[in-house]
């Protein structure tokens, strides 16, 4: 059953890298090695070369239960020092190197140095670096011992011997640079060795060929030498580090100053050249990535340098024939050059740590990242391959997973996709034969669906659904089999969004176009709309664009020149899914053409929205085309939804270049009135303006005609609409002069309407009742209208008089009724608003009021009774009656009681009497008889014979008469008027 790598669901402390292996400790104190295994070197128990991550053998090694503190990798051997000082090495001990006594061959597995009866018996190991075929152990006290090919004097021991030491033996201290100091760190290099100690020496020993020493020589030297720090760029710096490579060597000061020295061939120094030097030289940080950052840490390998800067940055140099510079490149850098971390496994992460092999380089980041790049003969990258990279290149630390397909998403779309969408997964290096039910899986933090399985190779297959609740964004694939996991980064899109800035503007306004949520990397296109439906592409010109990586679309500037624009759209191009999904939208608002009225001749100031035919409308307007002129115009009024046109209106219209509207319209003669529109089009756009065409002004009145005092119903039509108005009497309409009626207010209706208003007809000169509008407005002669109306004269007639023979009308005594008739009176009126008066022929000196019956229909007619006061003046009078400031008179004469009188009183029978009348009828018949008697209501005649008389017209009659009483009576006898006594000697008539 195939097993995944060491390094699954582990954290990489130290990653290093030899001769032709590397290996990574972890933080749990474990080791998994990858590469070359020819001399057992990986530790697995087999020469097995490894792609990924093995882990060591411990089982029955002096590591079997302990915590591995420290780790070096060099040549073809591994050491490891656990945190209870425990030292074992494995792999090639052709030379001793192992340092368990023996060259015995190579070592499978760990195998403790021997310490017994050596220079670090019975002390604590502090330290442990390897060369190309020699070991090197500090301890703490600051005793170094080194074992294994002792030719060139690498292992410092004074020794001229070529042999083999296979067990620690001491470095020389006494007499040489390093009397009396105590050594706090050491590194191997291929064939030499250095230390620093305290007082920030630096010492070395071994080859010099190339001036690795950096003494100041190329003599190879079996003890330790001083590396010349005077008059070069370390001197008087405190050292924090030291690496010796393949023939070159570099130190770091505190300070974050980094010198190398020794071979330069390759351009191991940095400097520029390739020209060797046997003391530190600075390597070449002008206009490099560091040239002013601090150097943290330096790692010298066979050909290579590279170091750690702040920021945590790795910048390299050297050989870079198979990589090893890690600048996606194979030319050789001759000074500091920044490895590439953009889309490789390092992006956006802080290195902290690397070390530099024969032609490998690997990298630790702060989060436990370990990456390689350069040589990876037999897979010494740990990628599961042997090719080289010329960039950093993850260490398998996991089971690998890739994402073949992402059903919903155009071809080869492998890093995104959206809710429901099924990323189809493959993978290697997993355990072997697992069904879905052994994996747990989160898409964006959510459990996800998943059928996936391994095959007995540990082959991964199967697909994954993202699911609805996925957190949207940069998220990740989580796949989780026992101890194993693997996070894939997948980037979970929601819903495709357009923002526009801004959101509505003129033709021509760039808008500024961006979004979210779309493919990334995608090819996309924005336009204009006119229309969603379907949808219908506007005439701006479309701009294309490319999505980020992560699914925005950059601001981008859109220019809308269509004015029939609705809607920006952002759609991706092909290859891509159906149109329904690929797009999204932002509406776009195009401000529409506007016109407005700002004055109407013949209207009051301020008035805009009405007027009549022929008057002229001032008209501003806005979000037209430029430059236009009036023949670009169609004007007219219509309804007010821009239908059923009258025919086209006079208009000199123009716009700036600014697409202001300007000039005038005049309203057709012949336009219909009512509520209307004023009506502008250009190229098929239009704008509408709310106008109420008015007519000609109209009073109606109700009745025309009447006298005086009549309310009369005013109303009227096609007055200024919401205007105060005054109604008033018109006597002659030149002027026009008015009458004394009082003047009445109104207030006309929305469509100009006047309601029902009473006017009172007092003046008997009033010939019109005219409605006008009230200031502020125009002139009288255009701002009003008007209606004739008949004032009527009043007349009264008497008709009869109750109490006098038929027919009589022209008198009339106290306690009479005297029924009159008329016309031409205020109408519908009762004797309480009547007052009847006699007066002199003239009208003048009335008696008071007299009891009247009379009334008024509604056609102004008079009649009724009025009764003739007790006390009226006698004499030719008149009857006058008065209704409100109406009056009319007619004659009548008011008679006195009849009286008459005798020429004498007495006399003898036979005598002649002068009779003499007063106020009887006049005109009137009369009979005068003698009576014996007048008392009761019947006389008591003589047989005297009856004289017949006719009253005179002043009422008054005289004839002589016999003797007796007489009586002068009225036709008819009915009434006895007046009587007197005539006295004779009565004892003789009665005898």
């Amino acid at each position: 059953m195939a097993a995944a790598s060491a390094l699954s669901g582990k954290t990489v402390t130290t990653v290093a890298t030899g001769g032709d292996h590397s290996c990574a400790l972890t933080s749990d104190g474990d080791v998994a090695c990858w590469g070359s295994n020819n001399h057992g070197q990986l530790g697995t128990n087999s020469t097995t070369a490894r792609s990924l991550p093995t882990a060591i053998t411990t089982t029955g090694t002096p590591l079997s239960g302990k915590t591995i503190t420290q780790l070096s990798v060099n040549g073809s051997h591994t050491c490891a020092l656990t945190s209870d000082a425990i030292l074992a090495c494995w792999g090639d001990d052709s030379h001793g190197q192992i340092g368990d006594g023996s060259t015995s061959g190579d070592h499978l597995v760990p195998t403790a140095v021997t310490t017994a009866s050596t220079p670090l018996s019975g002390k604590t190991i502090s330290a442990v670096t390897t060369g190309a075929a020699h070991t090197c152990a500090l301890a703490s006290d600051g005793t170094l011992a080194c074992w294994g090919l002792q030719s060139d004097g690498r292992l410092g021991n004074s020794s001229s011997s070529a042999a083999d030491v296979e067990t620690p033996t001491a470095v020389t201290v006494s007499g040489t640079a390093l009397s009396g100091l105590t050594i706090n760190a050491i590194d191997a290099g291929a064939a030499h060795t250095c230390a620093r100690a305290s007082s920030n020496a630096l010492a070395c020993w071994g080859l010099n060929t190339s001036g690795q020493l950096g003494n100041g020589s190329t003599t190879s030297s079996n003890e330790a030498v001083g590396v010349t720090v005077s008059g070069t760029p370390l001197a008087s710096l405190s050292i924090a580090g030291i690496s010796a490579g393949g023939a070159h060597t570099c130190a770091v000061s505190v300070s974050g100053v980094v010198a190398c020295w020794g071979e330069n061939g390759d351009n191991e120094l940095g400097n520029g050249g390739t020209t060797d030097s046997d003391v530190p030289v600075s390597p070449t940080l002008a206009s490099t990535p560091i040239a002013t950052a601090t150097i943290l840490s330096v790692s010298a390998g066979e050909k290579n340098t590279c170091v750690v800067a702040t920021g945590g940055s790795i910048s390299c140099w050297g050989n870079n024939s198979v990589g090893s510079i890690g600048d996606n490149t194979n030319t050789t850098r001759d000074v500091p050059t920044a490895i590439v971390t953009t889309g490789t496994i390092l992006s956006g992460k802080t290195l902290v740590f690397s070390s530099v092999g024969d032609s490998t380089v690997c990298a630790l980041a702060s989060d436990g990242t370990p990456a390689c790049w350069g040589d990876n003969t037999l897979g010494r990258i740990g990628d599961g391959t042997t090719t080289n990279r010329d960039v950093a290149t993850s260490v398998i630390t996991n089971p690998s997973v890739s994402i073949t397909a992402v059903t919903g998403q155009r071809s080869s779309v492998l890093s995104y996709g959206r809710p429901g969408d099924e990323i189809v997964v493959g993978g290697s290096w997993w355990n072997g034969s697992k069904a879905s039910t052994d994996f747990v899986v989160t898409v964006g933090g959510e459990t996800a669906d998943q059928t996936l399985e391994t095959n007995s190779t540990g082959t991964l297959s199967g697909g994954i659904t993202v699911p609805a609740g996925a957190a949207l964004g940069s998220g990740s694939v989580v796949i989780t089999q026992g101890t194993d996991s693997v996070t894939k980064s997948f980037y979970i899109l929601g819903s495709r969004t357009v923002a526009v800035s801004p959101t509505s503007g003129l033709p021509g306004t760039v808008v500024s176009v961006s979004g979210t949520n779309f493919d990334p990397t995608a090819a996309a296109e924005i336009r204009g709309l006119t229309s969603t439906s379907g949808p219908t592409a506007s005439s701006d010109a479309a701009v294309d664009v490319t999505i980020t990586s992560g699914g925005s679309v950059p601001s981008t500037n859109f220019t809308v020149d269509d004015f029939d624009t609705v809607s920006i759209e952002v759609r991706e191009k092909s290859p891509g899914g159906t149109p329904s999904t690929d797009y999204a939208r932002a509406a776009f608002t195009v401000p529409p053409v506007t016109v407005s009225a700002t004055a109407v001749s013949g209207q009051r100031s301020g008035v805009t929205g009405y007027g009549r035919p022929t008057e002229v409308l001032t008209v501003t307007g806005a979000n037209w085309p430029n430059d236009l002129v009036s023949s670009d115009f169609t004007v007219a009024f219509c309804d007010t939804s821009g239908g059923s046109c009258d025919s086209n209106a006079t208009k000199p219209l123009v716009t700036n270049g600014s697409g202001a509207l300007s000039g005038t319209v005049t309203v057709p003669s012949d336009a219909t009135t009512g509520a209307r529109a004023l009506k502008v089009t250009q190229n098929g756009r239009s704008a509408l303006f709310n106008f109420g065409v008015l007519g000609t002004r109209a009073v109606t009145l109700s009745p025309t005609s009447g006298g005086l005092s009549t309310p009369v119903s005013v109303t009227g039509t096609n007055f200024d609409p919401a205007a105060f108005v005054s109604i008033k009497g018109v006597r002659v309409l030149s002027g026009p002069v008015y009458s004394s009626d009082s003047s009445v207010p109104g207030f006309t209706a929305a469509n100009g309407s006047l309601s029902a208003v009473s006017y009172l007809v007092e003046d008997p000169l009033t010939t019109y009742i005219q409605v006008s509008e009230d200031a502020p407005s125009g002139t009288p002669s255009t701002d009003r209208a008007y209606a004739s109306f008949t004032t009527l004269t009043a007349t009264l007639a008497v008709d009869t008089v109750t109490g006098q023979r038929t027919g009589v009308n022209g008198y009339a005594r106290a306690g009479d009724a005297v029924n009159v008739s008329g016309s031409g009176w205020a109408a519908s009126r009762s004797s309480g608003t009547i007052t009847a008066l006699f007066c002199a022929a003239d009208g003048s000196g009335c008696d008071t009021a007299a009891t009247n019956g009379l009334s008024t229909n509604s056609s102004g007619d008079i009649t009724g009774s009025v009764t003739v006061p007790t006390g009226a003046t006698t004499g030719s009078r008149s009857l006058k009656v008065l209704i409100s400031s109406g009056s009319a008179f007619t004659p009548i004469k008011i008679l006195s009681a009849r009286t008459v009188t005798l020429s004498n009183s007495t006399g003898a029978v036979g005598s002649s009497v002068t009779v003499i009348a007063a106020n009887f009828d006049p005109g009137a018949a009369v009979q005068i008889k003698l009576a014996k008697t007048v008392t009761g209501s019947t006389p008591v005649y003589t047989a005297d014979t009856p004289v017949n008389a006719t009253i005179s017209e002043t009422g008054r009659s005289v004839r002589g008469l016999g003797f007796g009483t007489v009586l002068v009576l009225g036709a008819g006898h009915h009434v006895v008027h007046a009587f007197i006594h005539y006295w004779q000697q009565l004892h003789e008539h009665r005898n």
